[in-house]
């Protein structure tokens, strides 16, 4: 955006003056526009939008300052070039001095505050600054600053840096400057706060570009108006830095209204947002009529209230998220509560489900949904205004790629323009779908971990099954829910999952006693007792056929709604509708009827009859059947996982037949992986898997089929059953597993079952005595298997290491044993910096199990010394790769044991006294750091100062 002169003041302007202007005149658009772009680039919240812009201003950094939604606030200092010079009068060491100025002013409780060097020239030395810095903040906090440095030219910044920040803290610099006299102490908090942004603001460069194209199709009603807009926010920018000025969104808007420029504004999108008003209003009454947020039995009905849904709008108000959970658990329940709670407090609420517009694109839904203006413009108007909240029902009921893509952009469109996005999709189909990871962020203890599910690293709200307390209330309200319950206890964990007491809820309304339900004892049975109620026996077949091509044609076109091939007699049409499997979906306001389209009623009902009549008669051909081109496996895996726990509770055998047969034909690990889930989670005891172990074990051509299921198997494990097993302490036979299959020496066995060690390891404050103790075994199995490879040290000997110092207490003996031979001379000097690292990190479990051990750490650590600078990886990203040496590595277990040594003291004060001895002792004898005083010594000053507490509480005492 360039300008040539002041309007104020009229004289021509220096080269630094106009890329200042140039910058004021770009965030000046940015207000405009309303776009939460300016927040991310300086670790802003994302949905950070800027406000207001000052000019000149009496701060430190007084170029510009433009403050943000959630009291953010960007100080920038601008120049179109500059050397990183270390001369005390040099540029850069004026910048540092303003930005080091602003730091020191207190700053508004709550505000965020971000110092920039904006410049506009490609600039080599500052395009390295800004990596290294941003390398910097990613660090731990108190972490030099060279290790941020990875190569020559960052160690030379670092240096430089380091340097130049003393140099203006020393005495005769701050002669000139004497406010400078906490530089150093503040370097860190100052370098975290300093950002470097390239501005490319030339006639035909890209931040100019872009700026302008998102002004004509995003602001401008007359696209033809551009040049008017820029020619104008140039010469306001020129007037703001000449007078000192400020401006906000309303103050800019007006600005260009009053020279004759016509903006979108909300009269404008009136029409898209009643449309779409309506279109919400309409899909919440239809879902509510199908009974999503209720349960009825007979002429009572009972509203479905979850405590999770409280949460939801207190995060509602801030924050984008997804609801998350298994199929069948009432997520849908909650999005419709959520909703009318939102619409009923006045906020403006965008509700839909996915299937009900399953387009591939973006702009296909806005047409569908007959949307006037482009959603790039709806959300910007939408979030200039009182904001929206876009909240789009069961994305797993998609079934479609292309579709979800849209989807997904669509909701990273909303985000970026400042919209809050909820929506709602199962675990399994979250948990292999990347991009809603990178659209869902978790932000850090922003959601309550009470609804949480750890395994997800996106911003979520976990749905699981109802707990006591809901379950209670529910039976409670209905009398004949408490009989049959009483009468068949069983079913009582059946439904906890709403999909499951819905069913039953409807059999007990249609007349079904006790007596009829009795033998259930899975949500397979009771749909299957569903099924039997439903489909009369003189109707069977036919209903049967009717439903079976209904589905081969839904798989054939990979679509969840449909308009039958087939031609159904009145009768059977109203046969089909009676049993509540199958309905028509609800039509868009202003459109006809959708008559001819077929839907089933619930996602988990599709499913169901899709394993029954689509995928169980094709069990015996299912390996050809899932490596075809067109394979329906991904489309229907819901459907191959009801499969896989239909076989394994009916027919054990097939099941292990259809899993070896998958193996064989090579099919993928997608669409394998249903049946390893169910192995998983329906295994209740070792002798559950002995055809599995029989396979790995034995010597003929399917071995290593059976080893590859044994480790999809113990992966699916890891995610689904292990932590809730462990957490109720019935997965002691995982862990036997684990260390009797390490025990054969088989490597691949050896390195499959190690998730199982680290499963155990996370949960261990849950876990009994007895899985203690075999985790212990497990573990000691493993590290021996290491070291009888020969295999170089690397990463994988610290979780048998970790658990072994763990569970140290289960075994004593054996683990001392180990864990002497970890501190021996030369195993120090082979592993050291590796194996120490986790010996050290848990010494309070080894000295409450036996002190004279931990004092012989101490002795160990410190009497070895390694002086090796030989390479070793931080972090195993061969992309973002962190490294330190052998000598770090070493040094930082000895940090620890320093910073752990005061609590030894006071808990075993002479096996630590010993130890301080034996440490006192190794010093003089190595004679190194000889101008050191012992006193000065890190671990013989906390001992000392731990000593004088003591006395002092003695003496109160």
């Amino acid at each position: 955006m360039t300008s040539k002169k002041s309007t104020a003041g009229g004289s021509a302007m220096s080269l630094g003056a106009r890329f200042q202007a140039r910058v004021s005149a770009w965030y000046c658009a940015r207000i405009l526009l309303q776009t939460p772009v300016i927040g991310q680039e300086f670790d802003l919240p994302a949905t950070s939008i800027a406000e207001r812009i000052y000019c000149e201003t009496k701060d430190s950094i007084d170029d510009l300052r433009v403050e943000l939604t959630g009291n953010g606030k960007i100080y920038g200092q601008c120049k179109t070039s500059m050397s990183l010079s270390t001369n005390t009068n040099s540029q850069w060491a004026s910048v540092l001095i303003q930005f080091y100025k602003e730091l020191e002013k207190t700053p508004i409780s709550g505000v965020e505050r971000r110092f920039v060097l904006f410049y506009e020239n490609t600039n080599g030395k500052l395009e390295e600054l800004n990596s290294f810095l941003k390398r910097y903040r990613q660090l731990p906090p108190r972490s030099a600053l060279s290790d941020a440095a990875h190569n020559t030219a960052e160690e030379k910044i670092s240096k430089d840096l380091d340097n130049l920040l003393q140099t203006l803290h020393s005495e005769d610099a701050q002669k000139n400057n004497p406010d400078l006299q906490n530089l150093v102490n503040s370097k860190e908090v100052l370098l975290r706060h300093t950002y470097i942004k390239q501005l490319r603001l030339g006639e035909n460069e890209s931040d100019y570009l872009g700026v302008v194209d998102a002004l004509q199709y995003g602001l401008l009603t007359n696209s033809d108006q551009i040049l008017q807009v820029i020619q104008s926010l140039k010469t306001l920018a020129d007037d703001l830095q000449a007078e000192r000025g400020s401006q906000d969104r309303l103050a800019l808007r007006q600005r260009l209204q009053g020279e004759g420029v016509t903006l979108q504004d909300s009269h404008n999108y009136r029409l898209d947002f009643e449309c779409l008003q309506e279109y919400s209003a309409t899909e919440l009454k239809y879902q509510e009529s199908q009974g999503r947020a209720k349960l009825i039995i007979g002429g009572k009905q009972l509203p479905i209230t979850r405590p999770v849904v409280e949460v939801m709008l207190e995060a509602a108000k801030t924050q984008s998220f997804l609801v998350v959970g298994g199929a069948g658990t009432g997520k849908t329940g909650c999005l419709l509560t959520l909703a009318n709670r939102l619409r009923d407090s006045g906020e403006r609420v965008w509700y839909w489900a996915a299937d009900s517009s399953p387009y591939y694109s973006p702009q296909e839904i806005q047409t569908y949904l007959n949307l006037q203006h482009s959603w790039m413009g709806l959300f910007a108007e939408a979030a200039s205004g009182t904001g929206a909240t876009l909240i789009v029902d069961g994305l797993d009921g998609l079934r479609d790629t292309r579709a979800m893509n849209a989807y997904q952009k669509l909701f990273s469109l909303a985000i970026q323009r400042g919209i809050k996005v909820i929506a709602s999709i199962r675990y399994f189909d979250l948990k292999y779908s990347t991009n809603l990871t990178e659209i869902f962020p978790a932000v850090p203890e922003s959601l309550s971990l009470d609804f949480r599910h750890k395994d997800l690293n996106v911003n979520h709200f976990y749905i699981s099954d109802l707990d006591n307390n809901e379950l209670n209330e529910v039976v409670n309200y209905f009398p004949e829910l408490h009989t049959v319950l009483i009468e068949i206890p069983q079913l009582r964990e059946v439904i906890r999952n709403l999909f499951s007491l819905d069913l039953l809820c409807k059999l007990i309304a249609e007349g079904n006693l006790a007596v009829q339900l009795s033998g259930i004892s899975t949500q397979a049975e009771l749909f299957e007792r569903y099924w039997e109620k439903r489909v009369k026996s003189q109707q069977r077949e036919e209903i049967t056929k009717a439903l079976e091509l209904l589905i081969e044609q839904m798989v054939s076109q990979q679509t969840l709604q449909i308009v039958p091939e087939q031609t159904w007699t009145t009768e059977l049409k109203e046969y089909l509708f009676s049993t509540e499997f199958i309905r028509h979906p609800h039509s868009l306001p202003g459109r006809l009827p959708q008559s001819e389209l077929i839907e089933f009623n619930h996602h988990l009902l599709f499913d169901y009859l899709a394993e029954r009549l689509f995928v169980r008669s094709r069990h015996k051909n299912l390996a050809n059947e899932l490596t075809r081109p067109d394979t329906w496996g991904l489309f229907l895996r819901p459907s191959l996982v009801l499969f896989h726990r239909y076989t394994w509770n009916q027919g054990r055998l097939d099941f292990w037949d259809t899993l070896i047969h998958l193996e064989r034909n090579s099919v993928s690990v997608l669409q394998k992986l249903p049946g390893y889930l169910v192995i998983a989670e329906e295994a209740i005891s070792r002798d559950n898997l002995q055809p599995l172990l029989d396979g790995t074990i034995r010597n003929d051509p399917d071995n290593k089929h059976w080893k590859q299921i044994i480790q999809g198997v113990i992966t699916a494990a890891q995610y689904s059953s292990l932590p809730r097993l462990f957490k109720s302490t019935s997965g002691d036979w995982w862990i036997e597993l684990a260390r009797d299959l390490i025990k054969t020496g088989n490597s691949q066995l050896v390195y499959v079952n190690q998730p199982i060690l680290f499963s155990a390891s996370n949960a261990l404050e849950t876990l009994s005595e007895p899985a203690k103790l075999l985790l212990n075994q497990a573990a000691t199995v493993l590290l021996q298997f290491y070291w009888s490879q020969g295999v170089p040290p690397s990463p994988f000997l610290r979780l048998p290491i970790e658990c072994i110092c763990r569970t140290i207490s289960s075994d004593i003996s054996a683990s001392s044993n180990i864990i002497r031979k970890i501190i021996s001379y030369d195993e120090l000097q082979r592993a050291g910096y590796i194996q120490i690292f986790e010996i050290v990190s848990h010494i309070e479990d080894i000295w409450k199990a036996d002190p004279v051990l931990a004092r012989e750490v101490y002795d160990a650590v410190f009497g070895y010394n390694e002086t090796s600078q030989s390479s070793t990886a931080m972090t195993p990203s061969q992309i973002f790769s962190l490294t330190s040496t052998r000598q770090q590595d070493y040094d930082l277990a000895r940090h620890i044991l320093t910073e752990k040594f005061p609590q030894f003291l006071s808990n075993h004060p002479t096996e630590a006294t010993r130890a301080l001895i034996r440490i006192i002792k190794h010093f003089y004898n190595r004679k190194e750091n000889e101008d050191l005083q012992l006193a000065k010594h890190p671990l013989v000053a906390k001992a000392r100062k731990r000593l004088e507490e003591q006395i002092l509480m003695d003496e109160d005492s």
